[in-house]
């Protein structure tokens, strides 16, 4: 019981002594690990900028951060004009355009 404890403490303390990104990415890698069907993970900034990844494979960390970044943000303009009223959706009509 003895060892198992100081080994705990010891991984801490390895642990406190990494900066974020290095903390980071040790769990997204642990989380590979232990879940099924995970080939990795990415965490992105607001930007699209990598701030840690665990990405195993031919595609780029940081192409795949920027791609989801786009993702997110066209999602959340859908939801934004989902939640307008009809007729604020509807696009206006250009001046000369031809009457449905």
């Amino acid at each position: 019981m003895q060892r198992s404890e100081s080994r705990r403490k010891a991984a801490l303390s390895n642990f406190s002594d990494e900066g974020i990104e290095g903390q980071l990415g040790k769990i997204l890698g642990d989380f590979r690990r232990k879940a099924t069907g995970i080939r990795g993970s990415v965490i992105a900034d607001g930007n699209g900028l990598t701030v840690a990844s665990d990405f195993q494979g031919q595609v780029s960390p940081a192409v795949l951060s920027a791609m989801s970044t786009l993702i997110a943000q066209s999602g959340a303009r859908v939801f934004e004009n989902i939640q307008k009223p009809a007729h604020a959706r509807r696009p206006k009509r250009q001046p000369g355009s031809p009457q449905d």
